[in-house]
Formats: structure tokens, C-alpha cells, sequence
């Protein structure tokens, strides 16, 4: 079986002096919701990074967490959900607002 499982990585750096935070969907092949988490966590373990951004500051990004695994009902292929949440509309307003606005209208 198929799953998805959303890792969320806080960066060094402050935007309008907020955390920074990614939610990244990862795909993993896993028998139960249990090994999705246990091959999340492996995944996780490649992904924090450190760069010189554009401005010559260092930035780097430690995992923070996961979100709960997503059981896939079809195999992964073109057009199939690979995530699906339910939310409150002024969450959908904070997740459609570009990042370059963060902070702005709250």
C-alpha cells in the first residue's frame, strides 16, 4: 500500500520574525499506517539542510515533525489524490495567501 505523509521542517531563518515552518507530502510504501510513520522517519533523516542564501546569511532547516499518515486507495499514477485534509475557511485564507505576504492582513 501506498501512503502519504506530510514532514514539517522549521528553518533557521525568521520571516517577519515568524517561524518558518515546510510541510513537505512525501509518498512511502508501507503495510500499515504504523511502518508509513517508521519510513517517513527515515526519509526525514536525509532532509535537514544547510545553504548560504542569496544574501550570504547560512540557513538550515531541522525536521520538526509529521503529520498523520494518509493511506493512498489507488496506486500513485496521473490524477490521483495523494492528500486530502479538512479545514476551516480562514485556514484555506492563510494557506492560499503567498509566502512574499506573510504576516500581511493578519
Amino acid at each position: 500500500m501506498w501512503y502519504s505523509v506530510p514532514i514539517y521542517q522549521r528553518s533557521s531563518e525568521a520571516v517577519n520574525g515568524e517561524v518558518v515552518v515546510e510541510e513537505s507530502i512525501y509518498l512511502v510504501e508501507a503495510e500499515s499506517a504504523t511502518e508509513a510513520e517508521a519510513a517517513a522517519r527515515t526519509v526525514a533523516a536525509k532532509l535537514p539542510i544547510e545553504y548560504v542564501a542569496g544574501e550570504g546569511n547560512a540557513v538550515s532547516w531541522e525536521v520538526e515533525g509529521f503529520g498523520e499518515p494518509w493511506r493512498l486507495f489507488d496506486k500513485p499514477g496521473n490524477g490521483i489524490e495523494v492528500f486530502s485534509r479538512l479545514m476551516l475557511r480562514r485556514d484555506l485564507e492563510a494557506l492560499k495567501r503567498p509566502f512574499s505576504q506573510a504576516g500581511e492582513g493578519q
